[in-house]
């Protein structure tokens, strides 16, 4: 067959050709064509990738592949992933909508060229979503690629426009400070910064976390709306400081080590398993003789570089200072602040029209602050205190004595409060640290806490764990 044959599911119409000569060949018409595209799912990017003048060093395998992917899978697979129909002001795009939105895209011209990953509105998110599906269809043309690399980049945007929300009773009314909205966003200026560069768009090592993982962002309006409750509290301010400079509370030995890194483990796949988490290659191990960023979100998302996190955990559960804490108790900790990052860069929206030079340095404090520390400290303060407790045979109830926090003439002992937060986490079984911590009963214990009084408190500087 020809190859425009292939190219033409790529066009508004579709030309049927005949195998012998002098036969004209068959048109579909758009109405045609748009009310069968549920069952043209597959056809819808890949098709264009089955030319065999693309792809002649994989011609072999071209035909059997090419209608390999279930679109409806993964279709289903991103709705569900993301709780897309379980919200309650928001719906994702029908699968016959993407369908339609890929063949019959009519991008608007393209005139942001800032790499800087910060939606300014609704028309900006637009403008780098279409053009980004017009870059996918100009990547199946590369001379660089292989057929598998293509592939790749066709299911790869297919999946980034499943997760898309809008605003129910809308046609395209988006919310750009939706997490998924965001990182659609993300993938696709990134796809139009980089084209064809499959390394750049594409390849994901262990331990990075990008606009491809789900779990990067999920909460962080919780964590925004915590910090902002937290400023009109300053004992909460005064408690966060203290518990997460006490070392106190890593109170588990390393006599106990190899137990403890094991029970931790089930403590980590039950977290997972109780979060949804599915994806895949969040950390990678590593040593805090070696790596710097051992047990650390590394956090970059500035202008002209790719907004992403890395995530590397020391493989026995040594943290800096000598301490030790169970290396699931450690990974937990750390996906709790992947969940609080807003997936975008540091810039404010009106930030898209300044230069480079003008914002290079812009919001260098991007959500670190003690309150970033204060849910998934007092978590993983929980949590190891029931694990120390199971290793020696103790009821989880029991208040033991593992130092205390100071505040002014006030005490009060890291054990009460890894068992009276316990019992929060029972009471609240919110998926979310931040949004836990945000409860009123949750809020004024901790705020009575600090405020004992604040004059002879120690304050180190923060440095986010």
């Amino acid at each position: 067959m020809k190859d425009n044959v292939y190219e033409a599911f790529l066009t508004g119409k579709i030309k049927i050709f005949a195998t012998h000569k002098d036969i004209k060949p068959f048109v579909l018409s758009k109405n045609i064509i748009k009310k069968a595209t549920p069952f043209l799912i597959a056809s819808a990017m890949t098709l264009a990738a089955c030319s065999p003048k693309n792809n002649n060093n994989n011609s072999s395998n071209s035909s059997s592949n090419s209608n390999s992917t279930d679109y409806t899978e993964i279709y289903q697979e991103v709705v569900h992933k993301y709780n897309l129909t379980s919200l309650m002001t928001k719906e994702p795009f029908s699968q016959e909508e993407i369908n339609d939105m890929i063949i019959h895209n009519n991008p608007p011209v393209l005139v942001d060229y800032n790499f800087n990953h910060c939606p300014e509105n609704a028309d900006n998110f637009w403008e780098i979503v279409k053009n980004g599906i017009e870059a996918t269809k100009m990547v199946q043309k590369s001379s660089i690629l292989n057929y598998k690399q293509k592939k790749e980049y066709q299911i790869v945007a297919f999946r980034m426009l499943s997760q898309m929300t809008r605003v129910k009773g809308t046609k395209d009314e988006i919310d750009i400070s939706d997490y998924n909205n965001l990182k659609t966003f993300l993938y696709f200026e990134k796809l139009l910064q980089y084209g064809d560069d499959y390394e750049k768009v594409l390849e994901k090592d262990q331990g990075l976390i990008n606009e491809q993982t789900e779990v990067f962002g999920r909460y962080y309006k919780d964590f925004e709306i915590l910090d902002k409750k937290v400023q009109k509290l300053s004992g909460v301010k005064e408690f966060a400081y203290a518990l997460y400079n006490n070392n106190d509370r890593f109170m588990i030995s390393y006599q106990d080590s190899a137990q403890a890194n094991k029970l931790s483990k089930q403590f980590l796949e039950k977290w997972m398993k109780t979060q949804n988490i599915t994806d895949e290659n969040l950390w990678y191990l590593t040593t805090v003789e070696e790596d710097g960023f051992a047990n650390a979100v590394a956090y970059w998302h500035r202008r002209g570089k790719n907004v992403e996190l890395s995530l590397g955990v020391d493989s026995r559960g040594n943290v800096d200072g000598g301490d030790f804490s169970p290396i699931g108790m450690i990974i937990i900790h750390e996906l709790q602040h992947v969940m609080q990052k807003k997936p975008a860069s540091a810039e404010k929206p009106e930030d898209n029209q300044k230069s480079d030079d003008d914002v290079a340095f812009a919001s260098s404090s991007y959500d670190y602050s003690c309150i970033s520390e204060l849910g998934p400290t007092l978590y993983s303060l929980a949590l190891e205190d029931r694990l120390y407790k199971h290793i020696k045979g103790i009821d989880k109830n029991e208040i033991l004595d593992y130092g205390t926090l100071q505040f002014g003439q006030a005490q009060i002992k890291l054990g009460e409060v890894a068992v009276w937060f316990g019992k929060m986490i029972d009471k609240y079984p919110e998926n979310s640290v931040d949004k836990l911590i945000a409860k009123d009963e949750v809020l004024q214990q901790l705020n009575q806490w600090g405020n004992g009084h604040n004059n002879m408190l120690r304050r180190s500087k923060y440095v986010e764990r």
